[in-house]
């Protein structure tokens, strides 16, 4: 096992390292608080989702309790590129040096990346918790069927979120050996 992935594993026990890989690969960051020149390397996970998912943010919340210092909040913000006023709710952890630690794996030259290191560990968890938080995605799911993989994350989407899974736009892309199902969107790409 990489060095790495035994690190995570025990740093954070495991349904709170499911929430925490799950959201980084789709909407929450991790903020670099210290970049081990003086000190350990730290960073704080950060959770902001809009209004329609207050109740999934709280859920979060309650995976992670032990690691949040102020439970989440509303803020209102202004969102030039769409010219409206926006209500978002988040909440960020302590800064903490196990998520130091997974800062230097899902951060490259400062963007955020999908880690290979993380393959391993992955779990049905970490999959419906990415699913959850990508506004517009695309995951190629090989010789899944898009039944199965909704089956396979279908337990994991608290009620809040259930929304996600009931009319996702479906595309069949073409292979020499299968049809795999394909759900569309942008950004990112998960090939099974």
């Amino acid at each position: 096992m990489d060095d790495i992935v035994g690190r995570l594993q025990s740093a954070f026990p495991s349904h709170q390292l499911d929430v925490i890989i799950g959201s980084l690969l789709g909407d929450a960051r991790l903020e670099c608080r210290s970049q081990g020149i003086r000190a350990s390397y730290t960073a704080r996970f950060r959770v902001h989702h809009g209004e329609k998912q207050k109740d999934y943010v709280y859920w979060k919340y309650q995976m992670l309790k032990d690691l949040v210092s102020r439970e989440p909040y509303k803020i209102k913000w202004r969102n030039e590129k769409r010219n409206l006023n926006e209500v978002s709710w988040f909440f960020h952890t302590k800064t903490l040096k196990n998520f130091g630690i997974i800062h230097e794996i899902f951060y490259k030259n400062g963007r955020k990346i999908f880690p290979k290191e993380i393959l391993p560990i992955f779990t049905d968890v970490m999959l419906a918790v990415w699913f959850k938080d990508r506004h517009q995605w695309k995951i190629a799911i090989g010789s899944f069927d898009y039944q199965r993989f909704i089956d396979t994350i279908t337990p994991y989407i608290p009620k809040a979120m259930s929304y996600k899974i009931g009319n996702p736009r479906i595309d069949l892309l073409s292979r020499k050996r299968a049809e795999p199902a394909t759900l569309v969107g942008a950004n990112t790409s998960v090939s099974g």
